[in-house]
């Protein structure tokens, strides 16, 4: 047995895989390899993603570099905001540091960190939406210890670490949000280090009394933090956990911020007179961003939540009328905006042969597929933005 096999044997709880919401599974020709890129143990192989369980660590990078949310497992955030509240609510969270379970000299460190918590497992678990959580928590600055990875058997985990951490401070960046996350990586000076008492986040959280008592209002530090730690309503909502984490987090932040910066998997969908109503975008979308609704009288409405979109482009290769397109970037009011934008919306006719409903003209009796049917009986066509991806895939 190796040490990763070993390792696996007494870290955490299961994660599981699903593979039906994985992009792979609704595009073979997907090119997203971001749980493949940083696992660090290589349990997670593909494409097609497969999952080896006796491998897996649980370091918990998957669990939100996977932008449909296919990996789920606890990592413990739940517990870890409770002791950034506690402190919090004692006056104490204002520079905090982090360190994993197996940092060999987790209480030998910078003397200014006003709190030290170690992890039950890898740094790997704390996601952008994590730190941002922080910020709202109303913590300063957040420092990570990557100082002894390079001497670690997960130390592949550093470049999924520093992927969220480049994240976080995008948007915090973006959000002119009070707070700042960086790293310890070893080459810094140790001078004016010394001996700090650690708090393992495994165990329970310490409240002052004034805290308990003052977390019964609403924006208090305890309350705060329960909020963010919630994840019921991500399973209800069909949202990835990650994502509705962030937003709850976003939300909790004072700041404004015009437009999302690009690249962190935010975007905003349009649509053109040309939608046919066939649903096909509905029906692949991964997180339930894009939805169809049927009203009164035959009328539909294509909506979507731009909170939801990760930005995987399959609605935008799969309609087969080139109806969407890629809209500006979204606006943290469209992310945070509780009722979906109308897309498109019109009347619905039945197909004189198939009987399927669809968008038309008075003149138009047979839906888009009948039609052209009827216009090339040996005839098929693929979807104007699939093509490329079938020749690549031919290739």
């Amino acid at each position: 047995m190796d040490i990763i096999e070993k390792l696996a044997a007494i870290v955490g709880s299961d994660i599981q895989f699903t593979p039906g919401k994985c992009l792979h599974s609704a595009d073979r020709t997907s090119t997203c390899d971001n749980c493949v890129a940083h696992c660090p143990t290589g349990a997670i192989t593909g494409p097609p993603i497969n999952h080896n369980t006796d491998r897996c660590v649980k370091c918990g990078l998957c669990l939100h570099t996977c932008p449909t949310g296919a990996f789920n497992g606890d990592d413990s955030r739940a517990n870890l905001l409770a002791h950034v509240a506690a402190l919090a609510g004692r006056g104490e969270a204002r520079t905090l540091e982090f360190v994993c379970k197996y940092h060999p000299a987790a209480e030998e460190g910078p003397a200014d960190a006003s709190g030290v918590l170690r992890l039950p497992g890898c740094l790997g678990a704390l996601s952008p939406s994590a730190f941002v959580a922080m910020a709202a928590l109303g913590v300063e600055t957040v420092s990570l210890r990557l100082d002894r990875c390079q001497n670690c058997p997960l130390g592949h985990a550093v470049v999924g670490i520093e992927r969220a951490v480049g994240q976080a401070r995008r948007l915090l960046d973006a959000l002119d949000a009070p707070g700042s996350v960086q790293v310890i990586t070893g080459e810094e000076s140790s001078s004016g280090w010394g001996t700090r008492r650690v708090i393992d986040t495994s165990g329970r959280p310490v409240f002052s009394r004034r805290g308990l008592f003052a977390g019964q209002e609403d924006e208090s530090p305890l309350a705060t933090g329960h909020a963010l730690a919630a994840d019921e309503s991500a399973e209800r909502l069909g949202m990835p956990r990650e994502r509705l984490r962030l937003l709850l987090a976003m939300e909790r932040l004072p700041g404004e911020m015009a437009e999302v910066p690009a690249g962190l998997g935010f975007a905003r969908v349009e649509a053109s007179a040309d939608c046919t109503a066939c649903g096909m975008c509905a029906r692949i979308c991964p997180t339930g961003a894009l939805r169809m609704l049927e009203g009164d009288g035959g009328a539909y409405y294509l909506v979507l939540r731009a909170g939801a979109c990760v930005d995987c482009g399959l609605c935008l290769t799969y309609c087969e009328p080139g109806a969407l397109h890629a809209g500006s970037t979204p606006t943290l009011a469209d992310l945070l905006c509780a009722q979906p934008v109308v897309l498109a919306i019109g009347s619905l006719r039945k197909c004189k042969k198939c009987g399927a409903r669809f968008a038309g003209t008075e003149e138009q009796k047979l839906c888009p597929v009948c039609e052209f049917r009827r216009r090339n009986p040996f005839g098929f066509r693929l979807p104007a933005g699939s093509r490329g991806q079938a020749r690549q895939t031919e290739a």
